[in-house]
């Protein structure tokens, strides 16, 4: 299920890059850092980001060290532009966040304050993510949307039908935060971007369990590696919902 998701996704970005510039770019990127007043007893001695990979699916970590002198550098590999977290606990990963979006050869320099809140205050230098300096300071948890999606009981259809509500109700959801946080427009649209990416996958969840559960050596099991199931999950027209998303974007 892995390779056709993958497959399905490269498919549809090919068709949006037609006539744009490439979206897909491999090179290394530089964030280089600073924490204001950072000390050991702040708790944590590192940051670290995971960063996944479209063409393999697999989710690499990648650690920065953090100096006596609150400073820290890390290179990424892109294959594309993220939008992306450092935290600073792999036990309470929603907390204390830094956020940037970094694109492929950018040289991104922060000057991180950490305070009480989930975010914390940065200032953006080099690289790309001055520009959207408002959508970074906003924490959107879709936690929800992927358990809804996953965790989905119900046929092919009734979840299509369900999927395609849940995913008009997050399009509205992400507007009015950027209506009330003022963003650019391209604040706007990579918010949507943001939204739709992890909607997709959550969307393609459903699917991925199907394929559990035709593994299971169970005759009660819902759907089995003999029945038409497997080439039905191989045909484009099986995900509306991926025409939905802003390809174009």
């Amino acid at each position: 299920m892995k390779q056709t998701i993958i497959t399905i996704l490269l498919a549809l970005a090919a068709v949006a890059a037609q006539a744009q510039e490439p979206f897909f770019c491999t090179d290394s990127a530089v964030v280089r850092g600073r924490i204001v007043d950072y000390s050991p007893v702040m708790g944590f001695q590192n940051l670290t980001v995971q960063v996944t990979d479209i063409f393999t699916g697999e989710l690499k970590t990648a650690t920065a060290e953090i100096r006596e002198d609150g400073t820290f550098e890390k290179r990424l590999l892109l294959h594309h532009p993220i939008l992306n977290w450092f935290y600073t606990s792999e036990i309470h990963i929603s907390k204390q966040q830094v956020p940037f979006y970094l694109c492929p050869g950018d040289t991104l320099d922060i000057t991180i304050c950490f305070h009480d809140g989930d975010v914390p205050d940065c200032r953006y230098r080099g690289g790309h993510s001055a520009e959207v300096a408002r959508l970074l300071k906003v924490r959107n948890d879709y936690l929800s949307l992927q358990k809804l999606c996953r965790f989905f009981e119900g046929d092919i259809e009734a979840y299509n039908h369900f999927a395609d509500s849940l995913y008009t109700t997050w399009q509205r959801i992400i507007g009015a935060i950027a209506d009330a946080h003022h963003f650019t427009s391209f604040e706007r649209r990579l918010a949507e971007c943001d939204m739709a990416a992890v909607f997709g996958t959550a969307y393609l969840s459903y699917f991925s369990q199907i394929q559990d559960k035709m593994a299971q050596d169970d005759p009660a099991a819902p759907y089995t590696a003999g029945n038409a199931m497997m080439e039905r999950l191989s045909l484009p027209e099986i995900y509306p919902l991926l025409r939905r998303l802003p390809n174009n974007d």
